[in-house]
């Protein structure tokens, strides 16, 4: 029961029973020094009697397979991390943790003072921590780790659950105002680098781009925002595009949808490359084909697998949308 987690070459470990039954039976709750002191000296202990407990059952397994004793006496358990909280999802390999102790060396973190303060975060296999995730989105699930998670006393779900909602007023807001601090990045290269260049995200997305805006060209190499928009090669978009923006519709036409190459023009126009040039004035068109609802999905669900594991449950609506509730196991 104590074991939590399976990794490939070691085991995660609760030993937050045995500290409570040392404190409570043995010391009364009356042990006056710093209590982090307390919790390494217990379990300390512990591990003394854990690595002896291995060892033997390891030497065991070796006398039993016929591994020579000299062989036998470099097989040894040891406890390499001590981590104050951990916090681990559905998916392999995924889990936050606060990393208090590193081979019996104490690690600290820096303050919003430049202080040092005790226990180092880890944020590990979250999508949320890929490169392409913006700054701002990443910054927002981070704090939530740290300052929500990892570091206090108690876990307060419905506070975090709230924080997610404003979060999701805030890309709202965003969205209505033409910003792009909350959609993806992506760096494009040449056609000429892929091997099928006219599925890549940012090749259809740029060839869009410079069909419906020649005014502000995107060249590439380059670093560009993903817009996901209202899919344009679907002939009742096309319909609606045309009768709203028929100039638009017109270079649309001729660039993309009749070009003479057959990739381009059966390209799927459902992503639209974005400029990173606050500067520039975006077209009428831009938000009436802007997809919102999939920027603000994709930015919520990014943090599903945490909140999922703190207890609130995912509805998936299908295979790609998915929805926080406050619905909860008891």
């Amino acid at each position: 029961e104590a074991v939590l987690y399976i990794d490939t070459d070691s085991n995660f470990i609760s030993l937050m029973k045995w500290v409570t039954q040392v404190r409570d039976e043995f010391f009364h709750n009356q042990y006056t020094q710093n209590s982090n002191e307390f919790i390494y000296i217990c379990v300390n202990i512990a591990t003394i009697f854990l690595s002896n407990v291995v060892d033997r059952n390891l030497k065991m397994l070796c006398a039993e397979m016929q591994v020579a004793p000299e062989w036998r006496k470099y097989l040894s358990m040891k406890n390499e991390f001590f981590f104050k909280r951990i916090l681990f999802s559905e998916v392999k390999k995924r889990y936050i943790d606060l990393m208090m102790i590193q081979e019996g060396q104490l690690l600290y973190r820096d303050g919003p003072n430049g202080e040092k303060l005790p226990g180092k975060p880890e944020i590990k296999g979250f999508d949320f921590r890929k490169a392409v995730t913006k700054d701002a989105v990443r910054n927002f699930y981070n704090d939530i780790c740290l300052n929500d998670i990892l570091t206090v006393d108690q876990i307060d779900v419905k506070s975090i659950f709230y924080k997610i909602e404003d979060f999701r007023k805030e890309l709202i807001r965003s969205m209505e105002a033409g910003e792009s601090k909350y959609l993806k990045q992506a760096n494009v290269a040449i056609p000429s680098h892929y091997v099928d260049p006219y599925r890549i995200q940012g090749i259809k997305g740029v060839l869009l781009w410079n069909a419906l805006c020649p005014e502000y060209p995107i060249d590439l190499p380059t670093d560009v925002d993903i817009v996901p928009i209202k899919e344009l090669s679907k002939r009742k978009v096309q319909e609606w595009f045309k009768e709203k923006h028929p100039e638009a519709f017109e270079r649309l036409r001729i660039q993309i949808l009749e070009n003479r190459n057959p990739s381009i023009a059966n390209m799927t126009l459902n992503v639209l490359a974005k400029p990173k040039n606050d500067t520039i004035i975006l077209p009428e068109w831009y938000k009436d084909i802007l997809d919102a609802d999939t920027v603000i999905d994709t930015a919520l669900q990014l943090f599903h697998p945490i909140m999922e594991s703190l207890g609130p449950k995912i509805l998936h609506a299908n295979a790609n949308k998915q929805h926080m509730t406050n619905i909860v196991d008891l």
